[in-house]
């Protein structure tokens, strides 16, 4: 994970962000992930034991940090994950480099779209309920 995407995770953490993992690999390579990134996630969440990337990991984060989806952002580096959070009507931010930028807004119109993680600091008010992705 690069240096400035940590750096952005400590910072969300400490304006009261809860940061949460969401990813279809299985449960146990995305918690070797988190081990290993130097940051300590509220939440991590692979594919398996009947979860999977979508609502049954978007009910898990509901529960876990009792929140509704309107207090939560969706940072995606896939189109997959902008429908994910399209349909599952979370607020989202593509993040650019799986896929350019210009099919982000190709897709999603109007939505916004980072380069780097680190950007998601410029882009919110001083503090959000719930972050996933």
């Amino acid at each position: 994970m690069p240096e400035d995407t940590r750096a952005a995770l400590f910072e969300l953490q400490s304006r009261g962000v809860h940061i949460a993992v969401s990813s279809n690999n299985g449960r146990e390579n995305v918690e070797a992930f988190a081990r290993l990134s130097g940051f300590a996630f509220d939440l991590v969440m692979g594919h398996g034991n009947g979860l999977a990337k979508g609502r049954p990991h978007i009910e898990l984060a509901e529960r876990t940090f009792c929140v509704d989806r309107q207090e939560m952002l969706f940072v995606g580096d896939s189109l997959h994950d902008g429908e994910i959070a399209y349909l599952a009507k979370i607020p989202f931010v593509g993040l650019a480099g799986t896929f350019a930028k210009e099919r982000f807004t190709l897709r999603f119109p109007g939505q916004l779209v980072v380069g780097r993680f680190a950007e998601i600091l410029d882009l919110l008010p001083g503090s959000l309920a719930a972050a996933a992705g």
